[in-house]
C-alpha cells in the first residue's frame, strides 16, 4: 500500500528532519536504522525520503535495494549521491553486514569522495537476535567496523497523533470522510498502537459502507482480505495461484528457479505450472506488483500477508491445520530458511493469541540451515509467548531441546536451546516456579555437559538471575541456594566476567528482597558484593550493581539502624569519588542521599542537613548531570516538609537563597505529588521554597 501513496504523508516532520540531517552529514559513508512496529509507516517514510531526494535537483540516486541483490560492492563507485533503502533488514542481516563493512572499507576512509553514500535500514526492532548477525561478521573487528559507520542509535518512529490519523482515515474514506475524526477513537479500540496502516484500512471500510463499531483487529484484516479475494476471483485466480502467493509470502519471495528444486517436487501439483502463459498476470493481480528479477513478491503489507497465511490453512481444528501446514513449512525451511523465520517471527508478534499459530511453530523435518534458523525463531517465540502462552512456549522449547539432542555435534542449536530456556524460566517464574526450577536444573546440566561452550554458562547465569528475582520474596532459602550455586559457577570460571556480572545482579536482587526480612543477611551479601567488586577493579558493571544495592540497603536501614545506613552511604560516596568517569555511581549516591535524608529528617534534622549540603556540592560539581539536580530538588522538598512539621526552620538557613536553579525541578516534583497532599500543605511548601516568586 505504501508505494501507491493513497494516503497523505503526515505526522513525520521531526523524523524527516533527522533523516535529512543524516543525508547531509560530511562523512562519505554512513548507515542508520529506522524502527517501528509493523504498519507504523517505516516503508512509507523510506519511500518519501527517496522521492524527495530524487526530485530535489541535487542529483541524488535514491531507491530500495532489490531482493535479489547480487551487486559487487567492493568494486562499486558512486557517480552521484546515493541513498539505498533496505526494507525487512533482518531477513538479510549477514549480507547487509558484509555490504556495510565493504562500503566502509572502500568509501568510508576516502576524503576525496565526491558523492556520499547512505544506507537506510528499516526493521521492526533493534533486536540483538538479528543485529548481532549484522555486526558479527568474522569476529569482533567486523563488529567494531560495522558500528563505526553507524550514524546514530536507531531512530524509532513514534505513534501518529490524532490529527494525522484522522487525515489518513479521511483520505481513504472518500465520501465518508466526515466520519474520520470520530473514527479515531474506534481505531484505538481496534489497534491500540494506532498504526497508520490500520487507519487506512478503517477508512477503506468506511468508504465501502461497512459498520466497524464491533470489529477487532482480526475483523478489520478479514474485511480487507475479503475484498482482496473478490479481486482475485475476478482475475481468475485458482487455488494453485493462492498456494503460490502463500508460499511467496511465507518465504519472503518465491524465486522462479525453485520450480526445479527437489524440496518443491512433492508440492508441484498444488502450484500453477510455470508453463501457464496466464499465470504471471493472475499472480500480479493478487500480489499487486510483478516479479522482480525472477522473484515473485509475497502479499504486502506484511501484517495482511501474515493474516492471509493463517487464514489459508484455517480448518477450525488445530490437528488438521498442522497436517496441512507441515509439508509447506518443511518446503519453506528447505528453500529459504533465513527469510522464512523472520516471517514466522512477525506472526508470533502480531498474532500470538491466534488459536492456529502453534501449527506454524513445528521444527523442520531435516537438519541443516533450516534447523538453525528455526532455533532462532524458537528463542524469540519462547520469550514472546512464555508469559501468556506458556503451554505453547513449553512445547516449542521441548522441540528445540529434542532437535539439539539429535544433533550433538551442532553447537549452533545448543546455544539457542539455552537462551530459550532462559526465556521460558523467566515466563514461568511467576506462574509455575516449580517448573521453572526444574527447567533451570536441566539448563545447569546442559552447561556442565559442554564445558567448552561458555555461552551455555552465560545463559545459565542469566536464568539464575531471573529465578532468584522471582523467588527472593516467596522462598528466600531457595533463592539463596541458587545464588550460592551461581557464585560457585562464577568462581570456577574466573576468565568469564559475564558470570560475575550475573552474580552481582543476583546479589542486588537478593539484597532487595532480604533487606526488610533479614537485614543481617542482606548486609552480609552486600559485603560479598563489595569484595567481588574490589577483586575485579576493571569491571565497572560490578561497581554499578554495588551502588544500586547500597541504595536499596540504605533505604531499608535508614529507619531501623541509621548509623549503619550512614556508614553504607559513606562507602558509596567513596566509591563514586574514586571513579569520577562513571556518572551512574554519582546518580546512585544522590538517590541514597535522598533516602537517608527522608529517614533522618524527623529524628536528626541536622544530620539530614549535612547530607543535603554534600548532595548540593555533588550536583554543583557536575552541572551537566540533571539526575543529580533533580535529586537535590527532592532532598530540598523533604527537608522543608520536616521543618514545616516541627515549626523549626533553622535547618533551612542558607538553603533557600541557593534554590534558584532548582525551582523548576521542585515545582514539577511538587505537582506530581499534589493529589496526595492537602492543598494547604502544598501552598505552604511553595511559599517556603519561594516557588511562587
Amino acid at each position: 500500500m505504501y508505494f501507491a501513496r493513497r494516503t497523505p504523508f503526515v505526522g513525520r516532520e521531526g523524523e524527516m528532519a533527522r533523516l535529512r540531517s543524516f543525508l547531509d552529514q560530511p562523512a562519505p559513508f554512513l548507515w542508520w536504522l529506522v524502527t517501528a512496529p509493523g504498519g507504523a509507516g517505516k516503508s512509507r517514510i523510506g519511500l518519501e525520503l527517496c522521492l524527495e531526494k530524487a526530485g530535489d535537483g541535487k542529483g541524488w540516486h535514491a531507491g530500495f535495494l532489490a531482493w535479489a541483490d547480487k551487486a559487487s560492492w567492493s568494486s562499486w563507485q558512486p557517480d552521484r549521491p546515493t541513498l539505498i533503502v533496505v526494507d525487512y533488514a533482518q531477513t538479510r542481516a549477514e549480507r547487509l553486514g558484509e555490504v556495510i563493512r565493504t562500503l566502509g572499507r572502500t568509501l568510508g576512509g576516502r576524503r576525496d569522495l565526491r558523492h556520499p553514500v547512505r544506507l537506510l535500514l528499516l526493521e521492526r526492532s533493534a533486536d540483538r537476535t538479528w543485529l548481532d548477525r549484522l555486526e558479527g561478521g568474522a569476529g569482533e573487528t567486523d563488529g567494531v567496523l560495522t558500528r563505526e559507520y553507524r550514524h546514530e542509535e536507531p531512530l524509532p518512529l513514534p505513534d501518529l497523533d490524532d490529527e494525522a490519523l484522522a487525515e489518513v482515515i479521511a483520505a481513504m474514506a472518500g465520501g465518508k470522510a466526515h466520519l474520520a475524526r470520530d473514527a479515531v477513537g474506534l481505531l484505538k479500540g481496534i489497534d491500540p498502537d494506532s498504526r497508520a496502516l490500520f487507519a487506512a484500512f478503517l477508512g477503506d471500510a468506511l468508504a465501502r459502507g461497512e459498520d466497524p463499531r464491533a470489529w477487532d483487529k482480526a475483523a478489520l484484516l478479514g474485511h480487507v482480505l475479503q475484498h482482496e479475494r473478490s479481486v482475485w476471483r475476478k482475475a481468475g485466480a485458482t487455488e494453485e495461484d493462492r498456494n503460490l502467493l502463500m508460499l511467496a509470502t511465507l518465504t519472503g519471495g518465491f524465486h522462479l528457479e525453485w520450480y526445479g528444486h527437489p524440496a518443491l517436487k512433492p508440492l508441484l501439483d498444488r502450484l500453477p505450472s510455470p508453463e501457464d502463459p496466464q499465470a504471471a498476470n493472475r499472480y500480479r493481480a493478487m500480489a499487486g506488483i510483478p516479479a522482480v528479477e525472477n522473484v515473485l513478491p509475497g502479499l504486502v503489507p506484511d501484517i495482511l500477508g501474515e493474516q492471509f497465511i493463517l487464514d489459508h490453512f484455517d480448518t477450525g481444528h488445530l490437528a488438521t491445520r498442522e497436517t496441512r501446514v507441515r509439508p509447506w513449512l518443511d518446503c519453506a525451511w528447505h528453500l529459504a530458511p533465513w527469510t522464512t523465520w523472520p516471517t514466522l517471527d512477525r506472526m508470533v508478534v502480531d498474532f500470538g493469541n491466534e488459536a492456529g499459530l502453534p501449527a506454524f511453530l513445528h521444527p523442520p523435518a531435516v537438519p541443516g540451515d533450516g534447523a538453525v534458523a528455526w532455533a532462532m525463531l524458537a528463542v524469540n517465540a519462547t520469550a514472546r509467548l512464555g508469559p501468556t502462552k506458556s503451554e505453547t512456549a513449553t512445547r516449542v522449547y521441548r522441540d528445540l531441546a529434542s532437535l539439539a539432542e539429535k544433533q550433538p555435534g551442532e553447537p549452533a542449536l545448543r546455544e539457542p536451546q539455552a537462551q530459550a530456556a532462559v526465556n521460558l524460566i523467566h515466563g514461568l517464574g511467576a506462574t509455575d516456579p516449580a517448573a521453572a526450577r526444574g527447567l533451570y536444573g536441566r539448563l545447569e546440566e546442559l552447561a556442565r555437559d559442554h564445558p567448552g561452550e561458555p555461552a551455555l554458562r552465560e545463559a545459565q547465569a542469566q536464568a539464575a538471575v531471573n529465578l532468584i528475582n522471582g523467588l527472593g520474596a516467596t522462598d528466600p532459602a531457595a533463592a539463596r541456594g541458587l545464588y550460592d550455586r551461581l557464585e560457585e559457577l562464577a568462581r570456577g570460571h574466573p576468565g568469564e566476567p559475564a558470570l560475575r556480572e550475573a552474580q552481582a545482579k543476583a546479589a542486588f536482587n537478593l539484597i532487595l528482597d532480604l533487606g526488610a526480612m533479614e537485614p543481617a543477611a542482606a548486609r552480609g551479601l552486600y559485603d560479598q558484593l563489595e569484595e567481588l567488586r574490589r577483586n575485579h577493579p576493571g569491571e565497572p558493571a560490578l561497581r554499578e550493581e554495588q551502588a544500586q544495592a547500597a541504595v536499596n540497603l540504605i533505604r531499608g536501614l535508614g529507619a531501623t539502624d541509621p548509623a549503619a545506613a550512614r556508614g553504607l552511604y559513606g562507602r558509596l560516596e567513596e566509591l563514586a569519588r574514586d571513579h569520577p568517569g562513571e556518572p551512574a555511581l554519582r546518580e546512585e549516591q544522590a538517590k541514597a542521599a535522598v533516602n537517608l535524608i527522608y529517614d533522618l529528617g524527623a529524628t536528626d534534622p541536622w544530620a539530614a542537613r549535612g547530607l543535603y549540603d554534600r548532595l548540593e556540592e555533588l550536583a554543583r560539581g557536575h552541572p551537566g548531570e540533571l539526575a543529580l539536580r533533580e535529586n537535590q530538588a527532592r532532598a530540598a522538598i523533604v527537608i522543608t516538609l520536616y521543618a514545616a512539621g516541627t515549626d523549626d526552620f533553622s535547618v533551612l538557613d542558607g538553603i533557600r537563597p541557593r534554590l534558584g536553579p532548582l525551582k523548576a525541578d521542585m515545582a514539577r516534583l511538587i505537582e506530581q505529588v499534589g493529589d496526595h497532599l492537602p492543598a494547604e500543605l502544598i501552598a505552604g511548601l511553595k511559599n517556603l521554597l519561594a516557588l511562587d516568586d
